[in-house]
């Protein structure tokens, strides 16, 4: 279980009753201080951390400082900063990403590495935020078929649960020739 605190700069804005995977936090009402109920299910992510605009949150021994200005950013407390300060982002901007930004990020992803550095893996970018959707109802239908009604009815409150309604998405998968 964490001890967790929302202190007085809590401005209710509801920034982590949405990024919270767990749904940790409630908004009892719009504009009042969010309370943290449920603590003993936190799973101590950070998302609450890393996304309050106030920073109002503290959980016990967890922190989303990271500090790689040194000269020497490969340090054992530099990459379990780095390590312990990594997020998942769930919360996106209605904004296009250029075309650009995405060949920036591919040109350096190509360097990850790969089992006996086969490469073999294919990155196919998402653009259109309707096709994201449809992805998202493809995979809300097949929790649907398994049962998973949790999943299921957050989706039909209008809450995309899968995608976060991301507008653009970017799927990293290996092609027919990796089963040789």
């Amino acid at each position: 279980m964490s001890d967790i605190s929302i202190n007085s700069g809590c401005i209710g804005c509801g920034v982590c009753v949405k990024v919270c995977p767990m749904v940790i936090f409630a908004l009892p009402n719009a504009a009042e201080k969010a309370l943290a109920k449920h603590t003993e299910a936190c799973i101590r992510c950070g998302h609450c951390l890393a996304n309050c605009p106030t920073s109002a949150i503290t959980i016990d021994n967890l922190s989303v400082e990271c500090d790689l200005t040194s000269e020497k950013p490969c340090t054992y407390d530099a990459l379990r900063s780095l390590v312990r300060s990594r997020r998942s982002t769930r919360l996106f901007l209605d904004k296009t990403i250029p075309k650009s930004d995405f060949d920036e990020l591919l040109a350096v992803a190509r360097f990850a590495p790969t089992a006996r550095n086969s490469q073999s893996v294919y990155w196919t970018i998402v653009t259109d935020p309707q096709k994201v959707q449809k992805l998202s109802a493809l995979a809300i239908d097949w929790f649907r078929a398994q049962g998973v009604e949790a999943l299921v009815k957050q989706w039909e409150s209008g809450y995309d649960i899968i995608n976060r309604h991301a507008p653009h998405l970017v799927v990293i998968h290996s092609g027919d020739d990796t089963a040789k």
